[in-house]
């Protein structure tokens, strides 16, 4: 491996211990925002702040758990940078690494599908949305390519759940970076063997 490829890995390495660090952060001013020079953080921000403290927890629990696994998948890729910026590239624990990063992105995928409706009957829970009970709303978000299906319940809760590309592109990279780390992995568990009867 050549020495820019080791320190671009390097670079890489600290770059998702960074990314990894803000995560919370930016998790913690997603449900309370805060103001710099009296520029709000996030757009959300007014709407946010007027929901009461109990359904901005609620909402932020349940946001932890995908976050939780982009942070797991944040720091296996600080460890396979680092394994990378010291020229391990084919050991089997860079491998691992890869599965690993394979698994959390996985896992942010399909618990983000379970979250994301979860949040907005948090963030809806008293907001007064005035639709019929039962009511499907079907809608586009062109900016998204997904479509949301909306669904009252009660008198002032709606669940949303979103199908598009966006999710299923995720658990396909998810996927495919997993088989190809599983691939990778056996044929350097092979390659070994092979080198110790010689």
């Amino acid at each position: 491996m050549s020495s820019l490829l080791r320190r671009l890995s390097g670079v890489l390495a600290w770059m998702a211990l960074v990314a990894a660090a803000l995560l919370p952060v930016w998790l913690f001013l997603t449900y309370f925002p805060q103001r710099i020079g009296g520029l709000p953080l996030q757009q959300t921000d007014s709407f946010i702040a007027r929901m009461p403290l109990d359904l901005r927890l609620g909402a932020m629990l349940v946001s932890a758990v995908p976050l939780a696994f982009s942070l797991w998948a944040w720091l296996s890729a600080y460890r396979l940078f680092r394994l990378y910026a010291v020229g391990e590239v084919y050991s089997l624990m860079a491998l691992r690494r890869l599965r690993q990063i394979a698994l959390a992105l996985l896992a942010v995928a399909v618990s983000g599908l379970i979250a994301d409706p979860l949040v907005t009957l948090f963030v809806t829970w008293n907001t007064g949305f005035n639709r019929p009970l039962g009511l499907i709303v079907p809608g586009f978000s062109p900016d998204m390519h997904v479509l949301l299906l909306s669904f009252r319940i009660g008198a002032q809760h709606t669940l949303t759940f979103q199908f598009g590309f966006g999710p299923a592109y995720d658990l396909f990279k998810a996927a495919a970076v997993f088989i190809a780390a599983k691939v990778m992995e056996d044929a350097g568990r092979v390659s070994a063997e092979n080198a110790a009867f010689v």
